[in-house]
């Protein structure tokens, strides 16, 4: 996929389906992000979600079958309303039990990834919005840019634009 972060919503797939008892509390953290995400119409043009965390095709359309039937669900009944490279990924998975060593740890790095996703994507967007603002606007749009990137700091998250600094 060319879809970015999407390592991510494999690991969250993956630990729904192998993990099945935990995909109640993914669901409902997916739910959160999607809500404080919020939509954003550049991201919509550009991948046809509208609002989302999981953006690509496939991860998304399969975690809609378990949230519509379940985790525990078989491959038969995911079938009805998967395409069938959606079916060949669900197989893959189930496929390596052993595939998610510590699935607290693995879902909880996969949604801060998503998390952060969203957040450089947002300040993406102020970088292009700022020139463009005049005064207190312009003010605003700053202010919102410093406090994301504090948050993003927070999260562990480093943007291109960061610089590692070495020690002596």
């Amino acid at each position: 996929s060319e879809v970015p972060g999407n390592a991510a919503e494999l690991a969250l797939v993956r630990v729904m389906l192998l993990h099945p008892a935990l995909a109640g509390g993914i669901i409902e953290s997916v739910a959160r992000l999607e809500s404080e995400e919020g939509a954003h119409p550049e991201l919509a043009a550009a991948t046809g979600v509208e609002s989302g965390v999981l953006r690509d095709a496939v991860f998304r359309s399969i975690y809609e079958a378990i949230v519509k039937y379940g985790a525990e669900a078989s491959v038969e009944v995911f079938a009805e309303s998967l395409d069938e490279t959606a079916i060949e990924v669900v197989q893959v998975i189930e496929a390596e039990p052993g595939a998610v060593v510590d699935a607290g740890r693995t879902v909880e790095g996969a949604l801060r990834m998503l998390k952060e996703r969203a957040m450089q994507e947002r300040l993406g967007e102020l970088d292009r919005m700022t020139p463009l603002a005049e005064g207190s606007e312009k003010d605003s749009l700053l202010k919102e840019k410093d406090a994301l990137r504090r948050e993003l700091a927070a999260l562990g998250g480093r943007g291109w634009k960061s610089v590692r600094r070495t020690v002596d």
